[in-house]
């Protein structure tokens, strides 16, 4: 082998010299231009052209021909497109890490060499150290400079967060495709990469989760407390284990500052040399200014009760009270209770965190009864008694703060234990503060901008759903938490997810309010809005009719709940053909809001504009653009020209003149529209979609076939991927794109040859 490539860099050194003569003082610079793009190692060469600007071509020959001796060390595949990516939140290194050499060369030799592929897994008990150790050789790829880091948070299944990564790798072709695919669609997608990536599932609860999930190619790190990993097929495992007792003497002497001791070592065989209690031990030991032994005293008092040691592990009894131990001195160390509640929620968010600048908002620090100082102040409480993790999660927040807060697993299922059983702050107090704090946050993001701000409506809806699932009581609060993530999934066009939400908050508020409490009224009625957001009109037109009827039944005919109520009914039966009763129900409805509101309140509007809608239906064409043209005059002079509520106004006047043959009038109101939309909502959004597709109608009438066709087709792409190829507004692009193609077609055929 060193034969064959010694003469490959002589040969190479042969050429090059020769070419030397021939090509000139340029031949170096012109080599580089062909040549660069293609090698990852290529810029290093500028600074050796330096060195070699006055050798002469013998010495250039050779200095070459080490290049290409070296080659095969030095050339990889670049990023095609430039950039390197890293997913998830990596936790980040632990006040005072202790290193294990074994468990870290071990990891090390089973992952291999750079470009080997490999699947390794890391079992261990809880608290063991396992993500720890998973985030520092993570850490140091993203050093090396893979184009591709993920960290998994597989807890639950990985599907979510591998899901999450295709959409940031653009392989989510529409918004109703199952997160499955999406999953499958990022292994196909590793699977063929060419670059380095690396791919960590932590904490896996369940490997049969896992084994469809799993690349042939590229590094796969598990983590999990389960043994069955073993059995996997082409698994390596690197079990972790507590730590040695010389490595955790050596970390409770860092830690506490304290000399290493017998006593010391007693401490460690009562927690077990688990990583997480020596730690949570150390935090205690250094603020109270504890001996070792004192310590080990004040824990041999803490009773643990049966239920806990069942479900938490009674394998570490004594991890479990030391953590109980760091909870009952946050009473002391921080009297005002602040650390405590907060604790408290902070164990019923999801597992990979929730953003540091997003606690420290004014709403949602009020939410939680403190202020910004005191959510700080507490942070630092939790920080101090090792009782929080940090993370983060590879990119910058809107507040321009990366950090990630979150409550080790083990640790929180001792806090959610002992939050539910009083005397002290209960559980169910807490999923109150949890969901009041992320219906704080969550007014910072309108539900009209959630088509832009996808990744913190994800963010926050991740929260919720994990909040619900540790509340065994009917919470009005987590209620309206949930109804909000329905109604922001819905915005975005995520129907499946948006009804199934808001089926279980409507059971849940017959159940513990009653059928026809107003609350249960109203969300029942936005139950049918999302239904026919998802293009299930029946089923819509279904719930909306016994929406009215209860109404009407409860509450009144002019109730402004019925007026709505009315609203939605009317706007159904247009969209399922039932034009007369739509007809009937919208100018009743326009009455009463008149009457009842005014002419000018935005309900009126809003029915006025749903009656015009039908009248267009019902081919009652002039009196349609009559109503718009007063609903648009209205809006400019009540919003402004360019507001949000003027824009549909906009539009549909456009479609109006449209129909009745103005075409250079609805082009111009439409491409102002179309536009206006795209500023205010996002490109993506269902109703910038709906613009552009009208837009593109009027320039299909007004014979500009190419850029009719044009945009018919990226509305159909838009609307396959977001809403799905069976969506009825789908169905109808489609439709659109073939008679745009026929219409082009035609008027080719009949325009005669010149």
């Amino acid at each position: 082998m060193l034969t064959r490539r010694l003469a490959a860099a002589l040969a190479a050194a042969l050429v090059v010299f020769v070419a030397g003569f021939y090509l000139g003082p340029g031949m170096i610079d012109r080599v580089v231009a062909w040549a660069g793009p293609t090698f990852a190692a290529w810029p290093l060469i500028p600074s050796v052209l330096t060195f070699l600007d006055d050798r002469d071509p013998v010495e250039i020959a050779f200095a070459l021909a080490g290049l290409v001796f070296g080659a095969p060390w030095l050339i990889r595949p670049r990023n095609p497109r430039g950039e390197r990516i890293v997913f998830g939140s990596i936790p980040k290194e632990a006040k005072w890490f202790q290193r294990r050499p074994v468990e870290q060369e071990a990891l090390e030799n089973a992952l291999g060499a750079k470009g080997k592929a490999a699947l390794v897994a890391l079992p261990g008990a809880r608290g063991a150290g396992k993500s720890q150790l998973a985030a520092a050789y993570t850490r140091k790829c993203i050093k090396q400079g893979y184009e591709l880091v993920a960290w998994i948070n597989a807890e639950s299944g990985p599907v979510p967060d591998l899901a999450a990564l295709g959409d940031l790798l653009g392989l989510r072709t529409r918004d109703d495709l199952p997160a499955e695919q999406v999953a499958a669609a990022v292994v196909e997608k590793l699977d063929a990469s060419p670059h380095r990536w690396l791919l960590v599932l932590d904490n896996v609860e369940d490997p049969d989760d896992i084994v469809a999930f799993l690349p042939d190619n590229g590094k796969v790190l598990i983590t999990t407390n389960r043994r069955e990993v073993i059995t996997m097929a082409g698994v390596t495992t690197v079990d972790i284990g507590m730590f040695t007792p010389a490595q955790g003497r050596a970390f409770l002497a860092v830690a506490t500052g304290q000399p290493d001791t017998a006593a010391a070592a007693r401490l460690g065989k009562l927690l077990g040399w688990l990583p997480l209690g020596l730690a949570q031990a150390a935090a205690y030991l250094r603020l109270n200014q504890l001996s070792y032994r004192q310590y080990a005293d004040r824990l041999s008092r803490v009773n643990i009760d049966d239920v806990l040691q069942r479900f938490a592990g009674a394998q570490h009894r004594g991890v479990l009270a030391a953590t109980r131990l760091s909870m009952d001195a946050l009473d002391r160390d921080d009297p005002s209770g602040n650390a405590r509640r907060l604790l408290n929620v902070l164990s019923l968010l999801a597992p990979e965190g929730i953003g540091r600048a997003l606690l420290a908002q004014p709403g949602a620090a009020a939410a939680l009864g403190m202020d910004q100082a005191g959510v700080e102040r507490a942070l630092g409480v939790l920080a101090n008694g090792s009782l929080i993790l940090q993370a983060n999660p590879g990119g910058e927040s809107s507040a321009g703060d990366p950090v990630l807060i979150a409550v080790h697993r083990l640790t929180a299922k001792v806090v959610r234990h002992y939050a539910a059983s009083p005397p002290g702050e209960t559980l169910d107090t807490a999923v109150a503060a949890a969901a009041k704090m992320l219906e704080a946050i969550g007014e910072t993001v309108p539900i009209w901008q959630a088509a832009r701000r996808r990744a913190e409506v994800e963010h926050l809806v991740a929260h919720i759903g994990s909040v619900r699932s540790h509340s065994a009581r009917f919470s009005k609060a987590l209620n309206n938490g949930c109804a909000w993530a329905a109604s922001v999934l819905a915005e975005v066009g995520d129907s499946a997810r948006s009804i199934e939400l808001q089926e279980g908050v409507v059971a849940e508020h017959e159940q513990a309010l009653g059928a026809d409490h107003p609350d249960t009224l109203y969300l029942r009625r936005e139950l049918g809005y999302f239904y026919a957001r998802a293009g299930r009109y029946r089923e819509a037109s279904a719930i909306c009719e016994r929406n009215l009827a209860d109404h009407e039944r409860v509450l009144g005919s002019d109730h402004r709940y019925t007026l709505t109520a009315r609203h939605h009914l009317a706007d159904t039966l247009r969209r399922v053909g039932r034009l007369e009763e739509a007809v009937a129900l919208a100018e009743r409805n326009v009455a009463g809001n008149e009457r009842v509101n005014g002419p000018e309140h935005f309900n009126t509007l809003t029915a006025r504009n749903v009656l015009s809608l039908c009248y267009s239906e019902a081919g009652r064409h002039e009196e349609a653009l009559a109503l718009d043209e007063r609903n648009l005059a209205d809006r400019e002079r009540l919003f402004g020209p360019d507001d949000r509520h003027t824009l549909p106004m906009r539009h549909n006047l456009g479609i109006g003149y449209g129909k009745l043959g103005r075409d250079q009038e609805a082009m111009a109101l439409l491409e102002r529209a179309s536009t206006g939309f795209e500023r205010t909502f996002g490109p993506e959004h269902p109703d910038t979609i709906e613009a552009r597709n009208s837009l593109a109608t009027a320039y299909l009438r007004a014979g500009h076939h190419h850029d009719a066709i044009t945009l018919f087709e990226r509305s159909l792409a838009d609307r396959e991927r977001i809403l799905g190829p069976d969506h009825p507004d789908t169905i109808r692009s489609r439709r659109n794109v073939g008679v745009a193609y026929e219409t082009a077609e035609q008027e080719r055929d009949a325009t005669p040859p010149p």
